[in-house]
């Protein structure tokens, strides 16, 4: 069981209903560092969110100490992110070290609050706190809609089991990763890197499997019908990459909060898609 301790203090939320506005909330569970300046992964994703649109934003992780546990929550709150930011004890071991915050299953978090949101983006490496977090809904909300991350910013998650996969509502994550998909599958290579994860989302929890290009292009498939495709808004200048280099952030984390925005207002496919190629064409937030 993962323990539980107390929320960040703040008032009393109204209800969006309440005053009769719409406030989309999203909550971002996952690692991050910061190289040249810019955080990476999940706060990348938790500060492209809150940039993008009038959004109410929260970030959870542990820092590996109490300095970057500062920064990081410095950095997050100048950008309209909230911060659920504690402390690890001590580094677990050396993949912790070398991180300035991550989560992993055993770290205490606040259940409820996290899925009092309409999206849960996951941008951890965690497989066993990823499937843990896969099956909460059905007891917490059920229509609260967790996006998993197949790639961050040192490569494509690993560890996870084909049923892991079908177990979120949606997966999002790089043409190439799509396609190695495959291997896991035991397929030969199918005419788009989406098809493979189509086929089997008949039957189980996964929704939608949404994909970028090199170029920043956005795709989408659902359990029926054909790929969605829609080319890049503008030509990436130099190529932004999921793994761009450490002098220019990379645009997948823009990608994927502009896609939890459109997927937490129930937006249609097309608009999500302009939405994320938009936000991959111009610079970074973070």
């Amino acid at each position: 069981m993962i323990p539980v301790i107390p929320g960040p203090r703040q008032t009393k939320r109204v209800p969006a209903y309440n005053l009769g506005v719409n406030i989309l909330r999203i909550a971002v569970i996952g690692d991050t560092e910061c190289r040249v300046g810019a955080w990476t992964d999940a706060a990348a994703i938790a500060i492209e969110c809150a940039a993008q649109a009038s959004v109410h934003v929260g970030l959870r992780s542990v820092a590996i100490d109490q300095q970057t546990a500062s920064h990081l929550r410095s950095a997050l709150a100048s950008a309209g992110v909230t911060p659920w930011i504690s402390v690890r004890d001590s580094a677990r071991d050396e993949e912790s070290r070398q991180l300035l915050a991550d989560v992993r299953m055993g770290d205490p978090l606040q259940i409820p609050d996290l899925f009092d949101h309409d999206v849960i983006v996951l941008a951890c490496r965690d497989a066993r706190l990823r499937r843990f977090l896969a099956d909460l809904p059905v007891h917490t909300r059920p229509d609260v809609r967790i996006i998993a991350c197949l790639d961050l910013d040192h490569g494509p998650v690993a560890g996870e089991r084909q049923e892991d996969l079908l177990r979120f509502d949606t997966l999002i994550g790089s043409e190439s990763t799509f396609g190695a998909l495959d291997v896991l599958f035991l397929e030969a290579s199918p005419s788009h890197p989406l098809a493979s994860i189509q086929r089997r989302m008949h039957g189980s929890n996964l929704r939608a499997a949404v994909a970028w290009s090199d170029a920043g292009a956005f795709s989408v498939v659902e359990r029926d019908g054909a790929v969605l495709s829609l080319p890049p808004q503008a030509p990436a200048s130099p190529p932004h990459c999921v793994h761009s280099g450490p002098a220019v952030p990379a645009r997948w984390p823009a990608f994927v909060g502009a896609t939890a925005i459109g997927i937490a207002g129930r937006e249609p496919w097309v608009e999500t898609g302009r939405r994320a190629t938009e936000a991959w064409s111009r610079p970074s937030y973070t």
